[in-house]
């Protein structure tokens, strides 16, 4: 799910699951139970299982703007269907030319009746092929699988002199979306997204903290392996790379402003005559209500796409490889699922685009600020940074 190109299914917001690359254009019930739900235009639909799980199969990514063409719906809301049973017809060439993609989400929508999730990968016959293994949170029933066993890494000492700032943050999360596990960076009796540069900077780690990974899905042992020496590596910063801590500014206590003077402090010696210019960041006026979550998507999705690729000419410009670091950094944030997460959150609420990414960004970058590190305080003028540039977008 982590790799599907729309951040509502990638962030998980609709739930957790299996994303399939279909090459026919026939859907089949992946379980049997009833149709709770018929999407109108009929790209999807939600199955009821006798257990009470709720299994969405959502065909192609934004096909919903199709409004029904090339879709053929063979069951109706309230039928019973057997697993394997065809259920939805769709014009494979038609759907692949028009929309976003055809990529086709299978989706356990009430997760909290779910205790383990097992996925499968590779090829997969369609009616044949066990792609999803569940073991029920009531334990009534069980198809367990060893691969969906969280398991643990040992301990781990942090070994860049900064900790897990900006850059190996970044390093570390977009590793770990390469996998397809949960996985969580576990820091005494705190715990964080791996997948998420901003999770990981607000667990405030220092040198010589011990670290545990958690992961769980079918790749849960390489991912284990893999990060562990990541991390053993610092995640590919030597040692003299390591950012110093600013220091803090003089404070001259006998200069007070007054009628005719502002009281400031020196930035540079020698003497420079020139025009003051006060520089204010601009407000954004932004509405609280949204058009649609489908179209407040659209524009938060058109809007992220346009800053990345801004970042990409800067970064273009630049020959500073740690410059460079920080712009893809910038770029990791772009992707950040709990950035996401909080904005889509908003989205669902029926709250603008802009609104739910202001106050998404806005409030880590305040979490950031609240660190007792001074150079993850700076960090958050980065989240605000790649936030308004959304914004303005």
């Amino acid at each position: 799910m982590d790799s599907v190109p729309d951040p509502v299914f990638a962030g998980k917001m609709v739930g957790d699951g299996i994303s399939l690359d279909p090459t026919s254009g026939s859907l089949l019930a992946p379980v049997s139970g009833v149709v709770s739900n018929l999407h109108s235009s009929h790209h999807a639909l939600t199955i009821t299982t006798a257990e009470g799980v709720e299994v969405m199969v959502h065909i192609g990514i934004d096909t919903v703007m199709l409004k029904g063409e090339g879709f053929f719906p063979l069951v109706e809301q309230g039928q019973r269907v057997a697993v394997g049973q065809p259920v939805i017809d769709f014009d494979l060439d038609l759907v692949g030319r028009k929309a976003a993609s055809l990529l086709t989400q299978i989706i356990v929508t009430n997760g909290e009746t779910v205790a383990r999730m097992s996925l499968a990968d590779g090829m997969v016959d369609a009616g044949k092929s066990v792609v999803l293994s569940l073991q029920l949170a009531n334990g009534k029933a069980v198809l367990p699988t060893e691969t969906a066993e969280p398991q643990l890494s040992a301990d781990i000492a942090i070994g860049n002199p900064a900790g897990l700032h900006a850059r190996p943050a970044a390093v570390f999360a977009s590793k770990a979306k390469t996998f397809s596990s949960d996985i969580q960076l576990i820091l005494g009796d705190k715990e964080a997204n791996a997948k998420s540069v901003v999770a990981i900077m607000g667990l405030a780690t220092k040198l010589g903290d011990l670290v545990r990974v958690r992961a769980a899905g079918g790749d849960a042992s390489a991912a284990i392996a893999e990060l562990t020496q990541l991390l053993n590596e610092r995640c590919g910063e030597k040692a003299d790379e390591a950012p110093i801590a600013p220091a803090a500014a003089p404070v001259f206590a006998q200069q007070q402003d007054s009628d005719s003077q502002l009281a400031g402090v020196g930035a540079s010696p020698g003497i420079a005559i020139g025009r003051i210019v006060h520089h204010r960041l601009q407000e954004f006026d932004v509405p609280e209500h949204g058009k649609g979550a489908n179209v407040e998507q659209q524009a938060f999705s058109r809007a992220a796409e346009e800053a990345s690729a801004q970042l990409d000419l800067v970064k273009a410009q630049l020959t500073d490889p740690a410059k460079q670091a920080i712009l893809s950094m910038h770029q990791e944030l772009l992707q950040d699922p709990e950035l996401l997460a909080q904005t889509y959150t908003g989205l669902a609420d029926g709250k603008s685009a802009a609104w739910s990414w202001r106050a998404a960004f806005s409030a880590y970058s305040a979490r950031l600020e609240a660190q007792d590190n001074p150079l993850l305080r700076e960090r958050a003028n980065d989240i605000r940074d790649v936030g308004r540039r959304v914004l303005a977008l």
